[in-house]
């Protein structure tokens, strides 16, 4: 299945699969296996990246998300940063970011938090200035976790929102 038609499939349908069982739902298989393998397939070979996706550990969670890790970096949401796929609140929009794990930011600065993961983003995007030509400026209108509060917006350092009812092709 093409990206652009999982996008799709997940932003007109999670709210009303949530109201459903979680175990072996076809969304949720569709969002742990054929979300990451459709952007794995668009990116080509790449053996030293994991593509992975979530839309939960034993229940829904209230943010799905695909991200792309680098080994080097981190093979966890929990820390360092990665290119993620998130949606907004209404699910009728989805961003492609450069986020940040906040998990062990939260842990680690508490109240301090969304300073620190403003402080990284600028950071981020001060050693790549050139992807101003190709993508905007964080922070992102995020659909958040309910333990992640904002620090999902303001941990995107840039990246591009596309309208589910307007998705480009793959």
């Amino acid at each position: 299945m093409a990206l652009s038609e999982i996008l799709a499939t997940i932003g007109n349908s999670y709210e009303q699969a949530k109201l459903q069982g979680f175990g072996g739902h076809p969304l949720a298989n569709m969002i742990r296996r054929d979300w990451p393998l459709s952007i794995a397939e668009l990116l080509g070979t790449h053996p030293d990246l994991e593509f992975k996706g979530s839309a939960g550990q034993g229940r829904w969670t209230d943010s799905p998300w695909a991200a792309i890790f680098d080994p080097i970096v981190t093979s966890s949401a929990e820390t360092g940063y990665y290119p993620v796929f998130l949606f907004s609140e209404s699910f009728q929009d989805v961003s492609l970011v450069m986020g940040q794990g906040t998990y062990e930011v939260r842990k680690e600065f508490g109240r301090g938090t969304l300073e620190i993961l403003e402080m990284r983003a600028k950071l981020l995007r001060q050693r790549v200035p050139e992807f101003r030509k190709i993508f905007n400026e964080g922070p992102f209108p995020i659909k958040s976790s309910a333990n992640a509060g904002d620090d999902w917006s303001f941990s995107s350092a840039w990246g591009k929102k596309y309208s589910i009812s307007k998705l480009p092709s793959n």
